[in-house]
């Protein structure tokens, strides 16, 4: 246990190092723009849990604010009156009951911070405001204040519609209501071409490169920015630019320039998958095998700011990560039916594979070389020119090796891959990881080991992924 030192008679301490050692966490009240210097309160889990339950709760009093707008509108009739006051009398309590309850789990949400300070400021309030329309609502039904009642419940309306706003923009960037919205409201709105998404830029010549402005922060910017950006800032941590990573977050450095075993930022990416410091954590895209060797090499040789690539001397595995991940490639389209069938009858002779079209009028390709001891790298390689039709390929049962999976991972249209019964061991099938479209992967269960479960895991690949063994999914270590 962390030991405490109380301070001695006439000096001043305050509770919150005390606190902190017990909940490990620590904040203060802030009211608009005016703190108070002397009241502190410990963030507890309790808090946080009941703060979490916001999101949830939030749709209850919304719901309900339109339908009892709806309602309203339909009882305008006179024959409908007398059944609107009644219902009126219902639904009133319970949106001022949920309204406040939501605003009260939303305020605690709040207490632990990682939101934008200003978007933070008007969305609580905005909140608390709703809450007090709907108790308003409530004291004019109460006494049958009609007249304002309108009033009161179409301010809370468009309250209701700027709070909800403002709270998406915090947790899911300013732009998500019109990222995917027409171009003519986009260009209207004035948003035109921003996206949320975010693509690693190409490099047209990468060895000229400045590594943190063009690699590095492309590389937060794509995986990190949602979390740790100019909206939201979880665990105080912004990794938006070279000045706010090196301030670290909520005092404690993220990077230790020339020591990347010490730096947190390193230790966080290369927690396994589902650990609760992970980064990113589950459910959110994962950083490639490449890009954490890239981290950790920029961080072990200094995190230098504006240092171009060409100086900086990465190792030559470290040189292809980059330039897999950031140089222009020429756009290649598979080849035409005419083109595939030129190949095939050739192909047929020389390597004994049994191949065909995947459709009547497809040009993409089944290969197959099942029970085939005699083939090899060499009879792989010569699928090289049709590499971009295969979709699928079995090579259960030949003599293939781990040099193999580099023109495997070139096949990046391939769906299903069979490596069962062949010589390639964990090592290699720890490197397939180009394959994004790759839906089906069977393999022995006895190579399925921890280290590839970890490696398929980083990897992007399309969310219905199943790999078998020789005994089907079951067998499998659980993911």
């Amino acid at each position: 246990m962390k030991h405490v030192s109380y301070a001695a008679p006439g000096r001043r301490m305050y509770f919150l190092d005390i606190l902190h050692d017990t909940f490990d966490r620590r904040a203060h009240f802030r009211l608009g723009r005016l703190y108070c210097p002397a009241m502190f309160i410990a963030v507890t889990n309790w808090f946080l849990f009941i703060g979490r339950f916001h999101p949830v709760l939030v749709h209850l009093p919304i719901g309900m604010m339109v339908l009892l707008t709806i309602l309203e509108l339909i009882g305008i009739k006179p024959s409908q009156r007398d059944a609107m006051a009644k219902m009126r009398t219902l639904i009133v309590p319970i949106l001022a009951i949920c309204a406040v309850i939501a605003a009260t789990c939303g305020w605690l949400l709040a207490t632990g911070g990682d939101y934008n300070p200003t978007l933070l400021f008007w969305h609580r309030w905005l909140g608390v405001t709703v809450a007090g329309l709907c108790v308003v609502m409530l004291v004019e039904v109460r006494f049958n204040v009609v007249k304002t009642y309108w009033t009161t419940l179409a301010i809370a309306l468009v309250a209701v519609a700027i709070t909800g706003h403002l709270g998406g923009s915090m947790t899911y960037g300013s732009n998500y209501l019109t990222q995917y919205a027409p171009r003519p409201i986009k260009r209207l709105l004035g948003v035109e071409g921003s996206s949320t998404t975010v693509a690693l830029p190409k490099i047209s010549n990468v060895a000229s490169a400045i590594v943190y402005p063009q690699i590095i922060q492309a590389i937060f910017n794509q995986n990190c920015i949602a979390c740790h950006g100019v909206n939201r800032q979880k665990g105080g941590l912004r990794l938006d630019s070279y000045r706010l990573l090196m301030r670290g977050a909520r005092g404690k450095p993220m990077v230790m320039p020339g020591n990347a075993a010490r730096s947190i930022l390193i230790e966080r990416i290369e927690l396994p998958v589902g650990k609760s410091h992970r980064m990113p954590p589950s459910g959110h895209r994962q950083l490639t095998g490449g890009e954490k060797a890239i981290l950790r090499w920029w961080v072990q040789s200094g995190a230098v700011d504006q240092q171009p690539l060409n100086k900086s001397n990465p190792p030559a595995p470290i040189m292809a990560d980059i330039r897999t991940l950031f140089a222009v490639v020429a756009t290649q389209q598979p080849l035409s039916r005419m083109k595939v069938q030129t190949y095939i009858a050739q192909l047929v002779r020389q390597t004994g594979m049994r191949i065909s079209f995947s459709g009547k009028h497809s040009v993409m390709l089944r290969c197959n070389a099942r029970k085939n001891a005699h083939f090899t790298n060499q009879q792989l390689s010569w699928l090289r020119p049709i590499r971009l039709n295969i979709v699928s390929l079995n090579l259960d049962s030949t003599s293939v090796t781990n040099s193999a999976v580099a023109l495997i991972n070139q096949m990046v249209n391939l769906k299903s891959l069979h490596l069962r019964d062949t010589p390639i061991d964990a090592k290699g099938l720890s490197l397939i990881n180009q394959l994004n479209n790759l839906k089906y992967l069977s393999v022995p269960t006895h190579k399925i080991t921890a280290a590839v479960i970890e490696a398929l895991k980083e990897r992007n690949f399309t969310p219905h992924l199943v790999v078998t063994g020789d005994g089907g999914i079951n067998d499998l270590p659980s993911f």
